[in-house]
């Protein structure tokens, strides 16, 4: 088995990289309002205290947090479910959907913080300022384009032209739900597709 030390040695350099800021955060965590100002900012606190985390957590933590996992898992399932639908057509319809795979690439060329404002208009003439779909429903649309670019293993190009076999689904077992069938259409994209609707969700989740 051939060993590669420079790649080994870029991984650990990578590795402290993404440590230090960690580390940052949790050793500043427990100075005090007088430890900010310590001339090293990554030594040890002289006097180590959970002041700030009680601070926190007195300060409406859970309600925040609820918040946060909310709009997480609403915006990745929302995503997942658009990007999923959309990728499929894109991928098993014939050339005249191609446009739409222009339509997402097109969607990553837009910058984030030239919609803000329109955005903001858009929520404020819904009256869904200050709620959580007003967060959800941006976020996700800022984030099917990538994750059908992600989805769609064909990048815009049919992938029946290459396999003329008919698209007709398998008959199922007599004892088969019919909200399993779906899953037994050949080149249905849940087919072999779970590691990548897994990959998916992780980057959305964190992102």
């Amino acid at each position: 088995m051939r060993t590669n030390p420079l790649g080994a040695l870029v991984g650990v350099l990578w590795l402290v990289v993404v440590l230090v800021p960690v580390y940052w955060v949790v050793v500043t965590s427990l100075r005090t309002c007088e430890g900010f100002f310590d001339a090293n900012p990554l030594a040890l606190p002289t006097s180590p205290t959970l002041e700030n985390c009680r601070l926190v957590l007195d300060s409406g933590f859970n309600h925040y947090l609820l918040n946060s996992a909310l709009v997480t898992v609403g915006a990745t399932l929302l995503t997942l479910a658009v990007s999923f639908l959309a990728a499929y057509a894109i991928v098993r319809t014939s050339r005249a959907l191609h446009w739409a795979f222009s339509v997402f690439l097109l969607g990553l060329a837009i910058p984030l913080q030239a919609t803000i404002i329109p955005v903001y208009c858009l929520i404020a003439k819904a009256r869904m300022y200050d709620t959580l779909p007003a967060i959800v429903l941006p976020s996700a649309a800022f984030a099917i384009p990538l994750t059908v670019i992600i989805r769609d293993p064909g990048r815009g190009r049919p992938v029946h032209a290459a396999d003329p076999r008919p698209l007709r689904p398998r008959p199922p077992p007599a004892h088969q739900r019919a909200h399993r069938r779906f899953r037994q259409v050949r080149g249905c994209p849940t087919d072999g597709e779970r590691g990548g609707m897994v990959t998916s969700g992780t980057v959305l989740a964190l992102t």
